[in-house]
């Protein structure tokens, strides 16, 4: 994680992609005080998964597997912000983010991906 912070963020974005790492440093950010809301996103779901969860097939979205890490990592669910609509793209999930800040007064967030994934996030 690189920290160039100024003071505290009011959200930490966890980005889709890679649930469990980024998850993991999200964690880490909440437990340092870096943030006190994580924002998790919904991934949009592929057409296999859709037919599954028709027949009663219990599969887990990502969003359900950071949750539950962050369950099982003591981090309380109202620090979790976990917008209903679905995002295929970084640019879906930039978009949220901003309108959540626009209707919530925020003024700083943190973001968090992976490495291999920081020049196409920015």
């Amino acid at each position: 994680m690189v920290e160039h912070l100024s003071g505290k963020a009011d959200v930490l974005v966890c980005l889709g992609g890679k649930p469990v790492e980024r998850g993991l440093a999200a964690a880490d950010a909440y437990a340092k005080g870096l943030a006190p809301q994580i924002m998790v996103f919904r991934e949009d779901l592929p057409d296999s998964i859709l037919a599954l969860q028709q027949d009663d097939v219990d599969i887990p979205e990502s969003r359900h597997i950071l949750i539950n890490l962050f369950k099982g990592l003591d981090i309380p669910e109202g620090a979790l912000i976990t917008p209903d609509e679905f995002v295929d793209t970084t640019y879906d999930e930039a978009q949220i983010a901003r309108n959540y800040c626009r209707e919530n007064g925020c003024r700083a967030l943190l973001i968090v991906t992976s490495p291999y994934h920081t020049r196409r996030a920015l």
